[in-house]
């Protein structure tokens, strides 16, 4: 009869939490990969969600002025929704672009004090 050797029982411990460990760190691989997967179809329709929460007391008060029918209510929000979103965009726009030539200014004195930092002790590195 030959006698089995005994494992230590730190080591079935320890390969106990590794196997345990590992799956808990697949299924968050996995569960993180699925979300990068449904990103593409979960963002659009959170969004869309979103605006038909904030638009519809809006259009339902339209649609109480007389002689407004449900879907001229509608079209009259949703094209009034567009009129400011693109109002913003405009604004921000034209705010970046008025800042444009501070940022540029900015970032040249911030390349001249980098080049100047690492030409000086201890990096002491050229253009060259």
């Amino acid at each position: 009869m030959t006698e089995e050797p005994r494992i230590p029982r730190g080591l079935v411990i320890a390969s106990g939490l590794a196997w345990r460990g590992l799956l808990v760190a697949t299924a968050v691989a996995v569960v993180l990969w699925l979300i990068a997967q449904l990103a593409v179809l979960v963002v659009p329709v959170v969004l869309a969600l979103i605006l038909t929460a904030l638009l519809a007391p809006v259009a339902r008060i339209v649609n109480r002025v007389p002689l407004v029918p449900r879907g001229v209510a509608t079209g009259v929000v949703v094209a009034g929704g567009l009129a400011v979103a693109v109002g913003v965009l405009w604004w921000a726009v034209a705010a970046f672009l008025d800042g444009l030539p501070g940022l540029s200014a900015s970032i040249g004195e911030s390349v001249v004090a980098l080049r100047d930092r690492l030409a000086a002790p201890p990096f002491r590195l050229d253009d060259a």
